[in-house]
């Protein structure tokens, strides 16, 4: 088929299932900021403004969009657990090998975690049943002692 175009050649190959054989032989590469974002949600509950923030630090030049784009991948692929609902913007912390249940200061939108040993979280499940996942959030307000 001839082609009169760049388009035209574009969506002939496109149509055909082509792919570049320099583009195909090299799969896409972890972005260099993942290791960064990991980090700075490590024990943290941060927003993308706050993750951008600390990024921001050790990488001047990345943009706020590439850092979103990457949060938000992270979070898909299981790395980033993506916590909505508390405020209006989405927290982000980093999936480590324990269990957690949020508690959430409804007044400063702060959250705490509470380490839940998994033995006890199974002894609580009935024979058989197999969680694929949890997210326990209690809501209340901390109130400051007086000493």
């Amino acid at each position: 088929m001839p082609v009169s175009s760049l388009w035209e050649l574009f969506l002939f190959f496109r149509g055909k299932g082509y792919t570049h054989p320099k583009i195909s032989a090299h799969p896409m590469k972890t972005h260099f900021y993942h290791a960064s974002i990991l980090e700075a949600c490590t024990y943290n509950h941060l927003t993308v403004d706050e993750i951008f923030e600390r990024v921001k630090k050790t990488h001047p030049n990345a943009g706020y969009s590439t850092i979103y784009r990457n949060v938000e991948e992270l979070a898909l692929k299981g790395q980033l657990k993506k916590i909505s609902g508390i405020g209006s913007k989405a927290i982000f912390e980093k999936v480590i090998d324990r269990h957690v249940a949020h508690f959430v200061d409804e007044k400063t939108g702060t959250v705490y975690d509470l380490e839940i040993p998994e033995e006890w979280i199974f002894s609580k499940l009935p024979r058989g049943f197999a969680p694929k996942a949890a997210d326990l959030r209690i809501y209340g307000t901390v109130e400051k002692t007086v000493s």
